[in-house]
């Protein structure tokens, strides 16, 4: 199986090899998006590195970023111990932040790109050891990364999506919805729907 990531520092091979797990989930996530386009993945050692590559100010608590088809790793020895995932998991969040980016033409809103990319990455297990009752969002669209709480609010409102209408409807949604704001399914108001009837 060729998985077609170009891996520019091969101490990431470590942490992957043991793992043929994220590989079976890279090619699902590559058919699910009939996408199979080259991607290379770098390592740096440190968020300032990052920050200096991409030629802006990236925030501390960064492990994984991405741009155009390339995804920006920081080494996993740095954050291992922080309890974000594994580093399989944030090199396929990352990886789904690419493939998103690339078939919406970077339309997809911000709490819709990052659910998604955890729904793929199975980290959403991590996120709900917090607790998802009493959960509202009064405009999902205007959420950004200054919000601590975006990762658990992009997490919770997806999966409530999944539960309602599948992950096949989710993701036809993404990949053909002119105006998500509007979208019957992932506009403002059902996702104020649905966020309201969890909280009944």
């Amino acid at each position: 199986m060729n998985i077609n990531l170009n891996f520019k520092d091969i101490r990431m091979l470590k942490y992957l090899l043991s793992d043929d797990v994220w590989i079976k989930k890279l090619q699902k996530i590559r058919e699910v998006f009939d996408f199979y386009s080259s991607v290379d993945v770098l390592l740096f050692e440190s968020v300032k590195e990052i920050s200096i590559y991409l030629g802006l100010e990236v925030p501390e608590w960064v492990v994984g970023t991405y741009f155009d088809k390339t995804i920006i790793m920081l080494d996993y020895e740095i954050w291992k111990n922080k309890g974000v995932g594994t580093f399989g998991q944030i090199l396929l969040h990352e990886f789904v932040h690419v493939v998103i980016t690339k078939i919406t033409k970077n339309r997809c809103p911000v709490w819709l790109n990052e659910g998604i990319a955890m729904y793929f990455a199975e980290q959403q297990v991590n996120i709900f050891k917090k607790t998802n009752e009493d959960f509202y969002c009064e405009n999902i669209f205007e959420l950004t990364y200054d919000n601590e709480e975006l990762y658990f609010i992009s997490a919770i409102t997806v999966d409530r999506l999944i539960k309602v209408y599948g992950i096949e409807t989710i993701l036809f949604r993404i990949k053909n919805v002119s105006n998500y704001k509007e979208d019957y399914i992932l506009g403002v108001d059902n996702i104020k729907r649905i966020s309201y009837q969890y909280c009944i």
